[in-house]
């Protein structure tokens, strides 16, 4: 049976992911994961990087010291008791792209 239309759109933005990756240089600091993830998907939470402490600090050096301005959104969720709570989405406006793109591939080639 051939993949449903949602399949292929699956598929087609799973390539576009994978192609925006190659453009940038990996990742090697905290704050350069994060900008990263921003400019490879548009958008971070710290459901995306759960792991990293300080994800909160890194965002605020990022609109502090970088001088890229993200767009900030409230999501509620519930925990596993059911009790709601909400986090921050950070978006990278478009204006914003190529001014973030200079500093990540700065900072890359700095380390």
């Amino acid at each position: 049976m051939p993949p449903s239309g949602d399949l292929n759109k699956n598929i087609m933005g799973e390539l576009k992911f994978l192609k925006k990756r190659e453009r940038f240089p990996l990742p090697r600091t905290n704050v350069q994961e994060i900008l990263y993830t921003l400019l490879v998907q548009g958008y971070v939470s710290f459901f995306d990087l759960d792991y990293m402490q300080g994800f909160r600090a890194r965002i605020s050096e990022i609109r502090h010291e970088h001088g890229i301005k993200l767009g900030t959104t409230k999501h509620k969720r519930f925990n596993k008791f059911g009790n709601p709570y909400e986090y921050a989405l950070h978006r990278l406006p478009k204006e914003e792209r190529e001014k973030a793109i200079e500093v990540y591939m700065k900072m890359t080639k700095d380390n």
